[in-house]
């Protein structure tokens, strides 16, 4: 595994990040007022095991994984086939300088339509969110959803993005307002980041006791480029309480100076387009600014060496600054679920 790199994305869209559930809702909106249930009576489907409640949503529980046998090397080997169908559920909670917002919870179904070395072809089923404790019925679905696949086999965009955008306006209409903030770049962002994430650990090999650590891109917080960051990766248990293999993933600049300079640049570029300009004073401002920013990155996955797959995924991105001796920072959780029955 050497270096991988994320999708590129503004920071505009990264705020598209409660991903199915936007459509979900946005779709709940477009219609009667019928689609919208009590979140205590949900139907259920034929891959359906874990109803989405107000009192239990990221805090799902999963089944026992296959016990592991005595290994000093474990490698996540892409297991996908056609035919396969998994049932995922999204949580995602948001926090600003300590004051959370409500998750977001979203049901989807994924059945596999074509498999190669270089992509892997979807139809995708959006079943439900919950948002406020309100239930939202979506019902709309992909057909024919194809994603390429890097050298590391991690999907890394949607390959006929234009056909699922003609797709979606035939749900949504082609005057929602929904359009205003989705083009095709955002749309393939929108429906690349989740997968992206449960598939993040995919064709990774890790010793047992040992620190993989690479070099990873992930996407300028205010668009632009990417930055360079130091990955870890390690096996933090071989058989955790629930009888699955844990591993983690944690991230850190890797080049301090760059990312200042690149970040001044970007807000230089940024005032000249508004017809202004930063001052000297301004500019060493900034510089001290991003010299004290972070941008903390922590995903933990539990794996079931039997079914070889990802019952769970939780991801931790954490942005902090200190601005006039006060530190503000925003948080994300994003967990994903596996609660397809019998794995």
């Amino acid at each position: 595994m050497g270096k991988r790199v994320c999708k590129e994305e503004s920071f505009a869209k990264r705020f598209l990040s409660g991903c199915f559930a936007i459509l979900l809702l946005t779709f709940a909106a477009c219609g009667s007022d019928e689609k919208k249930e009590d979140a205590s009576s949900v139907p259920t489907t034929d891959l359906q095991e874990t109803s989405i409640t107000t009192e239990d949503t990221a805090s799902a529980t999963i089944s026992q994984c296959s016990m592991v046998e005595e290994v000093s090397t474990v490698h996540f080997l892409p297991t996908w086939q056609v035919g396969d169908k998994r049932k995922l559920e999204v949580t995602v909670e948001k926090q600003s300088s300590g004051v959370s917002n409500d998750a977001v919870v979203t049901n989807f179904i994924l059945e596999v339509e074509e498999v190669t070395a270089e992509k892997i072809g979807f139809a995708l089923t959006a079943e439900q969110a919950l948002l406020n404790g309100e239930l939202f019925e979506g019902g709309f679905s992909f057909q024919d959803l194809l994603y390429s696949l890097d050298a590391d086999r991690v999907i890394s965009g949607v390959e006929n993005i234009s056909d699922i955008q003609t797709q979606l306006v035939e749900i949504l209409g082609e005057t929602n307002e929904f359009w205003d903030l989705l083009d095709e770049e955002a749309l393939g962002v929108l429906l690349t980041q989740d997968l992206e994430l449960y598939h993040h650990f995919e064709n990774v090999e890790l010793t047992v006791g040992e620190t993989l650590e690479v070099t990873e891109d992930i996407p300028h917080p205010f668009g632009g480029f990417v930055i360079p960051m130091i990955s870890q990766y390690e096996i933090t248990q071989l058989v955790d309480d629930d009888g699955c293999i844990e591993v983690e993933m944690k991230t850190e600049i890797a080049d301090r100076e760059l990312f200042v300079n690149s970040m001044v640049e970007v807000m230089r570029e940024t005032a000249e387009l508004n017809g202004t300009e930063h001052s000297e004073s301004d500019i060493a401002e900034l510089e001290e600014m991003f010299q004290t920013m972070n941008l903390d990155r922590n995903i933990v996955g539990q794996y079931d060496a039997g079914t070889k797959s990802f019952k769970k995924i939780i991801a931790t991105e954490v942005t902090s600054v200190i601005e006039s001796g006060k530190t503000e920072s925003e948080e994300e959780i994003k967990t994903i679920l596996d609660l397809t029955p019998n794995r």
